[in-house]
């Protein structure tokens, strides 16, 4: 199916809360996934996305294995999920993963969201270049700051 596309690039954008048979279904015609992890630790993670985050890092695991894993995007939150020891953490885990993936740190934006329990406030340009030294120290990823 996916020769009938050409040379058109497929993506899927995800929050990659799925169980592993989806990845099956879409393997031959998705090119690539780029996910969202809001957070390695699963209580912030369902405080955030009241959902757990075993599925979105076995994602990650699966996608990374089959070459199929375009990046891993960190939605951060000035107070919530930004902390160093945790950042660190991630790093350690994202690079156990794969030591050069790449890696989008994105800062929350207000624009246009919906009002939440979770106090939301945007971290500034020099946190968010904090967060990148934070995750640089753990591997060589290929770190884009948003």
């Amino acid at each position: 199916m996916k020769a009938e596309f050409g040379r058109l690039t497929c993506f899927v954008d995800t929050n990659g809360d799925v169980e592993a048979a989806t990845w099956d279904l879409l393997d031959d015609v998705m090119d690539a996934a780029m996910v969202d992890l809001k957070c390695l630790d699963d209580d912030i993670h369902r405080r955030i996305t009241g959902a757990s985050n075993a599925r979105v890092l076995e994602s990650i695991r699966l996608l990374a294995a089959r070459g199929k894993l375009y990046e891993v995007r960190l939605l951060l939150l000035d107070g919530v999920n930004d902390a160093d020891d945790l950042l660190a953490a991630t790093g350690r885990w994202l690079a156990s993963v794969d030591p050069r993936l790449r890696v989008k740190v994105i800062g929350f934006r207000n624009h246009g969201v919906r009002p939440s329990p979770v106090p939301l406030r945007e971290p500034t340009a020099g946190q968010r270049a904090h967060y990148a030294d934070v995750l640089r120290a753990q591997s060589d990823f290929d770190l884009v700051v948003v």
